[in-house]
């Protein structure tokens, strides 16, 4: 009990001593409260004040507008013609991107769809006329009655209120099913064109400014705005055509001049609500760019996360993501402040406030003459309403409007362009290409991704095993992307072997960027996929052994990506080894092309060291596949039978220089009579003036030696060195010790 006693008597200690620190803080927060209140009493001070100093100036600036007014109206024809030619071009990318719809695979699907939603339609037109009809004794029996009469009404007013919700619940669901039936067709198809011959790969290449961007978000969010709007405008409209048709002839046949004056409303209220709104559809489009701009760079923080952090780039990261965000605040509170004035109006005119009394206004002499009952002063009101919300179809779906045309533009834009990467190039801009059983360029000229010549009339037969010498920049990898069919800048025949038959072991290993199982990643691309037992023995051959058990077995999923998986880019690349010899096997799928050829793109560069000689014994010994290799030395002769080497030309400066038409830079022979040329021998500028002037014939006693850039990396090869210092030794003078490049 004691002890009981004092725990009780230290929790009160406790709790007094924290009453302090409790005034203290209730003390601050108290006189943050009232700085905050001081503050903003302080700015509604000086804004009542600075009041009258603005409306001042706009009585003055008040003249100034209506002089420009006027002086406007003469162009008025021009912006009516502009906008009527807009117009007419925003129907026709309407039709071309929704008439393929149906004509597709899946029209039929679209068309029964599209005939349950019409006859619901129909059927809620009746219900809802039925439901107006069963309004007016409700409401007269409620006031006159009899009680009997009066509940009867009521029965079937509740009646008709069970049908019209069942029929809307039917009517959602059925478009529901229509919008996602277009969305699917929509979204597949500009995926299916994105992905056909390469289009993804020429939409990157295109230095084309204005090209359309964000192509993720044009491929994805933007059909699901387009066929939501597609099926939301269209059933609005028609909704509001069966209520014009049904509540126009009920006030027609009571009181025809209030028809006159819902006609009146509708066109003042959708003129207003296209002048205080009309650049809605530019800042929607607007907002759409910003919003996906910001979701790149998330996404490219998310996938470059280890390279950002290393290269600690978090600074520049945050300053590229707050522009973005800055970006679309500023938009989105143009597209507030555009709302708010639209608000404003379309409150006035809404049909529960000033709409409803216009009618009464209006029949209310007929009521008190006894012409009608108040049952049908209720329905003419609510016809009117009905009738009004009909004719403002436009200014009540102005917002879907914009955004439907700003998408479909969107959408259309991303079809022209993809189209366009289609169609061939005009000739004497491309490569013409062929195939056939063996790859060999004839005449062919390449241009690099920049446009500049890297390789000029080049003629020859792949026939055998190639090694291409040259150095960075020299145009290397450029040929082997014209031989894999990825490239075709520049002009002249080549004859490509067939698809399947030549693969690329590329210097950027790509893995799929989602999980999957290692089978999956071992078959990727490949016309057949070897079984179980010929994968784990692969996997062995690359030094991959006991990959196949640390994540669980060949057809475990993952969770993970494979990037993620084995971060480390040798690793990425013997993966990447075996599954080119799984497609190299020759015990594959009877029928099946066989890769003939294959492209090592200086992929052995992140390799472990003696990794190198373990690929092309695989694949040049092993499996005796005909290699067509990169390199900026000679060490790889061993593996190939001739060498094709690209040199770059150099001025009389010893600068790199674009061949000029027909002078080509390249020579072509067998591997075992290769010799690389002698340095070039230039003047140094200096030296050059001395000569000039006749000062010197041999200035500081010798000619200074400039080595031209292309044979820098062409001299023999290296040897691995056998000790730890990490020297290399030429093989042709064993006693000059230099570093390799």
């Amino acid at each position: 009990m004691r002890k009981i006693f004092q725990q009780m008597t230290e929790a009160v200690k406790r709790a007094f001593r924290r009453i302090p620190a409790a005034l203290k803080g209730l003390k601050e927060a108290t006189a943050a409260v009232g700085a905050w209140l001081l503050g903003r009493l302080t700015a509604a001070i000086r804004w009542l004040k600075g009041v009258p100093s603005a409306l001042w100036q706009w009585l003055r600036a008040f003249p100034g507008k209506v002089l420009r007014f006027a002086r406007g109206i003469p162009t008025w024809p021009g912006k009516i013609r502009a906008w009527l030619k807009e117009l007419r071009e925003g129907f026709k990318r309407v039709i071309r991107v929704g008439l393929p719809f149906w004509k597709g695979n899946m029209r039929r699907r679209g068309f029964i769809l599209l005939v349950l939603a019409l006859a619901f339609v129909a059927l809620n037109a009746f219900v809802n006329n039925a439901l107006v009809d069963a309004q007016e004794p409700y409401n007269t029996h409620m006031k006159n009655g009899p009680l009997s009469a009066f509940w009867s009404a009521v029965l079937l007013y509740v009646v008709w209120m069970v049908a019209w919700d069942i029929v809307q619940a039917c009517s959602n669901i059925t478009r529901t099913a229509l919008v996602l039936t277009i969305r699917k067709w929509l979204s597949g198809d500009l995926i299916s064109l994105w992905m056909k011959a390469r289009n993804y790969l020429k939409y990157t290449r295109d230095k084309n400014p204005a090209k359309p961007d964000n192509p993720s978000q044009r491929n994805s969010q933007d059909p699901d705005t387009y066929a939501n709007n597609t099926v939301n405008l269209f059933f609005s409209a028609l909704d509001s055509l069966m209520a014009v048709a049904i509540f126009g002839h009920k006030l027609w046949t009571v009181y025809h001049q209030i028809v006159y004056l819902a006609v009146a409303v509708s066109v003042l209220t959708s003129l207003m609500t296209w002048l205080l709104g009309k650049s809605l559809g530019r800042l929607v489009n607007t907002q759409y760019k910003t919003e996906a701009d910001l979701r790149a760079t998330l996404l490219d923080t998310e996938s470059s996360a280890e390279d950002i952090a290393l290269a600690h780039g978090e600074d520049l990261v945050k300053e590229n993501a707050d522009n973005n965000l800055a970006n679309i605040i500023s938009t989105l509170m143009s597209i507030g402040w555009l709302n708010f004035r639209l608000q404003l109006y379309n409150n006035l005119m809404s049909p529960t406030q000033l709409v409803p009394v216009i009618p009464i206004l209006v029949v209310i002499p007929l009521y008190f003459e006894g012409k009608i009952p108040v049952g049908e002063l209720a329905a003419v009101s609510a016809g009117f309403t009905s009738l009004t919300t009909g004719l403002t179809w436009f200014a009540n779906q102005f917002g879907g409007i914009m955004t439907y045309f700003t998408v479909t533009k969107r959408i259309d834009d991303m079809y022209l362009t993809l189209n366009g990467y289609m169609a061939e190039k005009p000739a004497g801009e491309r490569i013409e290409v062929n195939e056939g059983p063996v790859a060999a360029f004839e005449h062919v000229c390449i241009n690099n991704a920049l446009g500049k010549r890297v390789v000029e009339d080049l003629t020859v037969q792949f026939e055998k095993s190639t090694l291409i010498l040259g150095t960075d920049n020299a145009g290397k990898s450029w040929i082997l992307k014209v031989l894999a069919g990825v490239f075709d800048d520049g002009s002249g025949k080549a004859t490509l072997l067939p698809q399947g038959e030549f693969l690329v072991l590329s210097q950027r290993t790509w893995l799929p960027k989602f999980p999957c199982t290692l089978k999956r990643v071992l078959c990727f691309g490949l016309d057949h996929c070897p079984d179980d037992a010929t994968a784990l023995e692969v996997l062995n051959w690359v030094n991959l052994g006991s990959l196949a058990k640390d994540v669980g077995g060949l057809h475990a999923d993952q969770t993970k990506t494979w990037g993620a998986l084995i971060p480390g880019p040798a690793q990425q690349q013997r993966l990447n080894l075996a599954r080119v010899i799984m497609a190299c096997l020759p015990d594959g799928v009877k029928g099946q092309p066989k890769p003939k050829v294959v492209g090592i793109d200086q992929a052995t560069a992140t390799l472990e060291e003696g990794n190198e000689e373990l690929v092309y014994t695989l694949l040049a010994k092993k499996l005796g596949c005909l290699l067509i290799s990169t390199a900026t030395g000679i060490k790889l002769s061993k593996y190939h039978q001739q060498i094709l080497e690209i040199k770059v030309l150099v001025d009389e400066d010893g600068n790199p220089r674009t061949p000029e038409k027909g002078e080509k830079n390249w020579q072509l022979c067998p591997a075992d009579e290769y010799k690389p040329e002698e340095p070039k021998r230039v003047l140094s500028p200096w030296a050059r003036l001395l000569v000039a002037l006749g000062l010197l014939d041999d200035p500081h006693g010798k000619l200074e030696e400039v080595h031209a850039e292309a044979h820098e990396e062409t001299q023999p090869a290296v040897s691995v060195p056998s000790s730890g210092e990490g020297k290399p030794e030429r093989q042709d003078e064993p006693t000059d010790e230099r570093k390799t490049d």
